[in-house]
């Protein structure tokens, strides 16, 4: 009914409808996607079964009219909106109940987001829709509801390769609004899920190509579906180029700061989950599996970081366990997480060592403890990683391994117990385009079996707790024995070989050609005056190392034992030996003793049997893991102001 105001008034033309309805109706939608080519076929999405009533429906101000759409799309999916509808304003209030919607059809609208290729996925929702378009400002729209994506699987574009899929993703208690934009999520619940994760032979993760055309602000340029050209190719590359470290992984470019969504999930929910882990990147390739993923974070807003409690299990044996607080979606990553792992079959990964060390494993488990730290894009992780019973196989020519000294290098580390326990602190800044967690690991790894090589007894005392790291013994000119800083050293030096029983310890003992040569001779004028008073005294003497000369009969030893010295003597006029002063004979008997490379080399091998027979008594190694090895007589040419009264300790 159409009602004509009368000619006098000002008021607009008015219309209202009582009724209409259409039932049993078929469509065929043609759809193109925004930027499609004239080339490009539209989409065809079949609906059925389309029912319309609008009851009461004019254009009366604040007029609200009834509707009711029901239809159904493609194969076995339906959409229902209920509810209520205004024109003058715009406004509607809906209900809305959308029930397995295939999203197959709609592939074209998904590529231009992402790399992925849609083999199955419904789509369902429950909800309130508002809207409203007030005659001053924006449009104002919202959903109150809930949201399911259900037998939801993908593969990577131009592949058949499973990409991602699970049995359900449920959205429960959105509350999203525009005009201020906001998005309010309940819970998120994923379940039954399985991702397959790749490193691809050019150290790239698969997952980095999923966004198409998009920069990421922590890997830089992420799609490499479409590349831009021209000044658009230069800018993006100023902005993110993606570089790789030594290893290959990838490098994290500068982030680009960008304003958090107004988002807040009060929990999401991993139920069940499986992540298929490969590494082509490593010749041979690893793989590994992690199943039983179940978990998930607490409130989670851009102020407020989540309580992360993620566990489950690797290649259905070893377990992993992920603890602490995360938030993505902060303006800058905000963690603090403690990963543990436990159980972990070495064998797996011999790839790796294969590749990085040069030796396959036959044997071992590991076991990690991971704190990870990252406020103000500033990384701080700690890597405790235990090795039980490792156990490498035959040297495997690989051109990326290190050439350094493997197997000592875990011998040393390796315990009593065959346990090799280590912590590697790591650092940095994510906004270093150097900065690469996996390359600073195996740096760190590198670095550790370089000090093995080169500092060995620093290792030996750092992962004892301290203690002394020098690899000498010292001992006085001239002696071979043993004084209590050197029984110290020995005694640390036995526990730590006790504790490693694969390590060998060479002994080289060293003589100074001018300090140790000047104190024998010194010691053999002591010896000579010692003779003279043994001689006197008899049997009764005892020892010649336990006889003393006191100042008051120095006088008389010596006198003594210049006249038993055989050498040339001053004599007087009648042929007498001639009375000269003390210095004067002092003079005369050192000039009569001689120590040569004979002597130095004695005292050089004393020196090393001395150290070698205490370990051996007192610090309990067995004899055939004690080496001496031939002396030294020179001087050290790599510490010049070294001591070399001493003999050199060497680990292998």
């Amino acid at each position: 009914r159409v009602a004509r105001a009368a000619a006098d008034s000002p008021a607009p033309w008015r219309f209202d409808l009582r009724r209409a309805s259409v039932d049993q109706f078929a469509a065929g939608l043609r759809l193109s996607p925004p930027g499609a080519s004239a080339s490009q076929p539209p989409v065809l999405v079949a609906l059925a079964d389309i029912g319309l009533q609008l009851e009461d429906l004019g254009n009366a101000r604040d007029s609200r009219g009834k509707i009711v759409l029901r239809t159904r799309v493609g194969s076995g999916g339906s959409v229902e909106l209920r509810g209520t509808l205004g024109l003058n304003p715009v406004a509607s209030r809906l209900a809305l109940d959308v029930r397995s919607v295939a999203l197959a059809p709609f592939q074209a609208w998904i590529s231009p987001q992402v790399n992925l290729s849609l083999t199955s996925g419904r789509l369902s929702a429950q909800g309130e829709l508002g809207a409203e378009l007030p005659d001053q400002g924006p449009m104002r729209a919202g959903y109150r509801g809930g949201f399911a994506l259900e037998d939801f699987a993908a593969a990577s574009a131009g592949s058949t390769d499973e990409l991602l899929r699970w049995k359900s993703l449920q959205l429960v208690g959105m509350d999203i609004a525009a005009s201020p934009l906001k998005i309010d999520i309940g819970q998120v619940v994923l379940s039954d899920f399985y991702t397959r994760l790749i490193i691809r032979p050019d150290g790239r993760l698969n997952l980095q190509d999923v966004l198409a055309r998009r920069a990421d602000p922590l890997v830089g340029e992420a799609g490499s579906a479409g590349k831009p050209d021209g000044k658009a190719a230069e800018k993006t590359a100023e902005k993110t180029t993606e570089k790789t470290t030594d290893s290959g992984a990838p490098r994290v470019a500068a982030a680009v700061p960008h304003t958090p969504p107004p988002l807040k999930i009060g929990r999401i929910s991993l139920v069940n989950g499986n992540i298929d882990f490969s590494d082509f990147f490593v010749r041979p390739n690893y793989s590994a599996n992690l199943t039983g993923m179940n978990g998930g974070i607490s409130l989670l807003s851009a102020d407020t970081p989540g309580e992360l409690e993620l566990r489950g299990r690797i290649d259905n044996a070893g377990s992993i366990e992920i603890l602490g607080r995360i938030n993505p979606l902060a303006s800058s990553l905000q963690l603090d997480i403690a990963a543990r792992a436990r159980d972990i079959d070495l064998p797996r990964t011999s790839p790796y060592a294969v590749k990085y060390l040069g030796y396959g494993i036959e044997k071992g488990k590991l076991s990690v403890n991971l704190k990870y730290r990252i406020e103000n894009r500033k990384l701080e992780a700690e890597n405790s990683i235990v090795l039980d019973q490792l156990t490498f196989g035959e040297k495997i020519d690989s051109p990326t391994a290190t050439k350094l000294p493997v197997l000592f290098a875990v011998s040393l580390l390796k315990d009593r117990n065959g346990v090799i326990d280590v912590n590697m602190p790591i650092g940095g800044s994510l906004d270093d385009p150097q900065f690469s967690v996996a390359g600073l690991v195996l740096r760190i790894i590198g670095n550790l079996i370089v000090k093995a090589v080169t500092a060995p007894f620093t290792l030996l005392a750092g992962l004892a707790g301290g203690g002394d790291e020098r690899s000498v013994l010292e001992f006085s000119p001239g002696l071979a024995v043993l004084e209590p800083p050197a029984q110290a050293r020995l005694k640390s030096l036995a526990t730590a070989l006790a504790d490693r029983p694969a390590l060998r310890l060479d002994l080289i003992g060293r003589a100074d050609p001018a300090r140790d040569t000047e104190a024998l001779r010194r010691l053999a004028f002591e010896r000579r005056l010692k003779t003279a008073k043994q001689r006197e005294l008899g049997v009764a003497a005892g020892a010649l190392d336990a006889i003393v000369i006191t100042p008051a009969e120095y006088p008389k030893y010596l006198l003594a034992a210049y006249r038993a010295g055989e050498f040339r003597k001053p004599r007087n006029a009648i042929g007498l030996l001639a009375d000269l002063p003390a210095p004067e004979m002092e003079k005369l008997l050192m000039a009569d003793i001689a120590a040569g490379p004979d002597d130095l080399r004695k005292l050089a091998n004393a020196r090393a049997q001395a150290a070698k027979e205490w370990l051996g008594t007192e610090g309990g190694i067995a004899g055939e893991r004690l080496f001496l090895v031939a002396p030294r007589l020179v001087a050290d040419e790599s510490s010049p102001d070294a001591s070399t009264t001493r003999v050199d300790l060497a680990l292998k």
